[in-house]
């Protein structure tokens, strides 16, 4: 579902004898593609045994639907609890994505003991 604007346009139209005029409306459908608003880092150091939190948020028309590749949730938000060397390196992505295309971003974690 998109946004819509409704216009009217006026076209006087003039025959010799006498004056018309005609009017005419049109819908307009105004799409977007994702564009990935959350200011997430390149790298981000996390204590051995820290948290994680993100969110994956983005602007577009349709609404984009926004989600983690990596990690647990799968959905617009990220938790990453007891973060061990096991995860160190790892890329999660946020991604977003709508009918008009799609926007991603990687986060590496690098786990600092």
């Amino acid at each position: 579902m998109g946004h819509f604007a409704k216009f009217s346009l006026f076209f006087p139209l003039k025959k010799k004898s006498s004056k018309t005029s005609l009017s005419r409306s049109w819908t307009v459908s105004v799409m977007q593609p994702p564009r990935i608003v959350s200011q997430l880092p390149r790298l981000l150091p996390v204590l051995e045994g820290g948290s994680v939190r993100m969110t994956c948020a983005a602007e577009g028309i349709p609404s984009p639907e926004t989600r983690w590749l990596g990690g647990e949730g799968g959905g617009p938000q990220l938790a990453l609890d007891r973060v061990g060397t096991e995860v160190n390196g790892t890329e999660l992505v946020c991604r977003a994505s709508n009918e008009h295309g799609s926007q991603e971003r990687a986060v590496k974690i690098i786990v600092v003991r």
